[in-house]
């Protein structure tokens, strides 16, 4: 009677043993979410893994081991020694059936550019222990790291006095020939502005929004042709700086680059347009921008101008602007405006 009980419990085992072994991963879900995909130099992102076990039966065993790139800074990730695994994060855990296993880790980038975290691989032991099932989670996430802004003080020499003297006066005393529309009060519009029957109806204040016989608008060109690496990178944090300014003064803007734009080879190239949305596009490009030329500076110049005839302020950031002085002064006499150059190597940027 002994002897049938041990072979009927040795039976159970072993079936357990051969299930757990073949079935551990069944309905056994893994996913990596970043909170936010782009960020700033520095600033800490929660990557969020959540891990479910939708079966019955639980996983006795189960290791996490998740990679992210080499230049991933946080105290959760290791290096592993190897460039192509980058650092790693391993967790052990007991997961119980129809359980939801949920952590996160903080991860921050100090240089700009765009972070893949590819895969994760999971571990999974079988009842006794003596094997082990491997299985490799393919979850892309990205995140894109934006450039950082220079001091504007920094960049004052090679401005000179033409920011300062960018035509602002419609943002102080408006000419309006007539009103094209409304739109949400911010604060900073004049009283005088604010429809009170536009506001009634919608249960909010609105104020006109107004054509106008003369409206300031900028074009930012980063141009990174003959540029090397560190003086892309400062192309790059040079532009935003423009971008950064514009954005403070209500400036609308339209931006192009001749930087391939990773995981794409094509340039970059965002039509006129103010606020967070338009903002953050342009500072995803400049994130996502490689130090490889898409074209040369001319060709850059010659799709940017004929697409932009009416009155704007023209700001190109460049390394080495010798090589294009003669192509610049022809399109100034073509648009009959002057064209700012940022030049990094001249500024001593």
């Amino acid at each position: 009677m002994r002897l049938l009980v041990v072979l009927l419990i040795a039976a159970v085992i072993y079936i357990l043993e051969k299930y757990t072994v073949e079935h551990c991963f069944d309905s056994l879900s893994y996913a990596m979410k970043a909170e936010k995909t782009c960020a700033e130099c520095d600033e800490k992102i929660t990557f969020r893994t959540e891990i479910a076990n939708d079966k019955f039966l639980p996983v006795l065993y189960l290791e996490v081991r998740e990679f992210m790139p080499p230049e991933a800074d946080s105290p959760q990730f290791a290096d592993t020694g190897y460039r192509t695994l980058g650092k790693q994060s391993v967790r052990t855990m007991y997961v119980t059936g129809h359980q939801k296993v949920s952590y996160n880790a903080e991860v921050s980038f100090s240089e700009r550019g765009r972070y893949v975290f590819s895969n994760a691989r999971l571990t999974c032991g079988d009842l006794l222990g003596l094997h082990k099932s491997v299985k490799t989670y393919d979850n892309i996430t990205e995140c894109v790291v934006y450039p950082r802004p220079l001091d504007l003080h920094v960049m004052e020499p090679a401005f000179g006095s033409y920011i300062g003297s960018v035509s602002v006066k419609r943002f102080i005393m408006p000419d309006p020939i007539q009103t094209a529309g409304f739109r949400e009060y911010t604060g900073h519009e004049a009283m005088k502005d604010i429809s009170w029957v536009q506001s009634l109806k919608r249960n909010g204040l609105m104020v006109r929004q107004y054509d106008y016989t003369s409206d300031q608008k900028a074009f930012v060109i980063a141009d990174i042709d003959g540029a090397s690496a560190e003086e892309a990178e400062k192309v790059f944090s040079a532009a935003r700086t423009v971008i950064d300014y514009l954005e403070k003064n209500r400036i609308v803007y339209s931006f192009s680059c001749n930087a391939a734009m990773n995981p794409m080879s094509t340039p970059a190239y965002i039509p006129d347009g103010l606020g967070r949305r338009h903002y953050e596009s342009v500072l995803e490009s400049l994130g996502r921008a490689v130090c490889r030329k898409t074209m040369s500076t001319e060709r850059l110049l010659a799709a940017a101008f004929p697409r932009n005839g009416e009155l704007r302020s023209w700001f190109l950031v460049t390394a080495g602007q010798e090589k294009i002085r003669g192509r610049l002064a022809s399109v100034q006499n073509m648009t009959g405006t002057g064209i700012f150059v940022i030049d990094i190597r001249e500024a001593g940027l």
